[in-house]
């Protein structure tokens, strides 16, 4: 029995081995990537730009997908519910561009699993370029309601030597396209003509630019209109609105804000007789009226003296002129106040009319009742 024993340990001696190997514990999951960012070089706007990646598994477990985080609303993400053991799985990230500045542009995916409160960093990059320069870069038609009014709109191109424009489409009825012209500096002129309107109104539009890129490859670009039926008598501003911001730095210098109130339609004269405050604190603002063109436009200044005890303090400017047609401008007066006064119960201080402003943020124009359009 003995001679059995010491055979044995001769044959195998790790059977005296007072430290023996411990097995190999199993691969911790992790998630890899081996290209985290993509570089998609360049692109025109409103191209998709798609890309995949994989993600490895190194562990022996399965990983599961809590949830991805996108930069903006641009970024769509398809990703899998779970990376196998020892696998790999594909997620694909879409960017749209059609709402994207004309720039290099970066955005990324945050990627969080099951296995680590760090979550995996995923981007997209390159460089957006528009389909076509437009100047002006706005593209306002502003001018007296009752007449037409138009604008010459100069293209070239967003990207390449070349460019062909081959059609420009409105999207409403707002504005119409009586031209497209080549000149001789290989550049484009689109005339935008707006109608005359019956009333005074903002109206927005979209005018579809079609073009024959320096690629060969016919593109589109989308071109914001706003067209401005103006009164005979126009204002400046919709609203003068004070901030945070400012309120806060109140000091020897009031805040200050300025409106111009000029006459549209050359054939009309007339002059500022009062300017008040309505509806507002008494005491917390102050307007004035200065000409600038006798009979043509004026310049009035609305200050805020001073701090509010309430956060949000509110009115109106009223502005009464000698021009039969529009005797009356009113325009929303509204300012902010970092004063925490209102969450202890503090009452607001007596206001300058019988009753508060109702803010619409637009300037109204007041016509003799019978002068005011009727109802469609």
């Amino acid at each position: 029995m003995t001679a059995v024993l010491w055979l044995a340990l001769l044959l195998n001696p790790s059977l005296t081995s007072n430290d023996p190997t411990p097995p190999t514990p199993p691969a911790r999951p992790s998630v890899e990537v081996d290209q985290a960012h993509f570089d998609w070089g360049s692109a025109y706007r409103g191209e998709a730009i798609r890309h995949e990646f994989e993600l490895r598994n190194t562990g022996s477990e399965a990983i599961r997908v809590v949830r991805v985080r996108t930069a903006c609303g641009c970024t769509t993400v398809d990703y899998p519910e779970t990376i196998p053991a020892n696998g790999s799985s594909t997620l694909t990230i879409e960017l749209n561009t059609s709402n994207l500045s004309a720039r290099k542009v970066v955005k990324s995916v945050l990627l969080f699993t099951s296995v680590s409160s760090t979550p995996t960093k995923l981007s997209l990059g390159g460089l957006i370029h528009s389909v076509v320069n437009v100047e002006p870069r706005a593209v306002v038609l502003a001018g007296l309601a009752s007449r037409e009014k138009s604008l010459t709109l100069t293209v070239s191109p967003g990207y390449g030597d070349t460019l062909r424009v081959i059609e420009a489409i409105p999207m409403s009825n707002h504005v119409e396209v009586r031209g497209i012209s080549p000149t001789e500096h290989g550049t484009h002129e689109i005339e935008l003509v707006a109608s005359p309107s019956e009333k005074s109104v903002i109206r927005r539009d979209v005018v579809r630019v079609i073009a024959i890129c320096a690629d060969g490859e016919r593109r589109e670009q989308r071109i914001p209109v706003l067209v401005e039926h103006r009164d005979r008598i126009h204002s400046s501003t919709r609203a003068v609105v004070f901030p945070k911001a400012v309120t806060a730095a109140i000091g020897n210098e009031p805040p200050v804000r300025t409106i111009s109130i000029r006459a549209e339609d050359p054939d009309v004269s007339f002059s500022i007789e009062h300017v008040r405050i309505e509806g507002a604190p008494v005491g917390l603002f102050r307007a004035r009226v200065q000409s600038v063109v006798p009979g043509r436009q004026f310049e009035i200044t609305v200050e805020c003296l001073h701090e509010h005890d309430r956060p949000l303090a509110r009115g109106k400017v009223v502005i009464t002129t000698t021009d039969t047609a529009v005797p009356r401008i009113e325009i929303p007066l509204i300012a902010q106040f970092r004063s925490t006064a209102s969450a202890h119960g503090k009452k607001a201080g007596p206001t300058s009319g019988a009753a508060q402003m109702d803010v619409t943020g637009a300037a109204r124009l007041t016509a003799p009742r019978d002068r005011l359009p009727r109802a469609n």
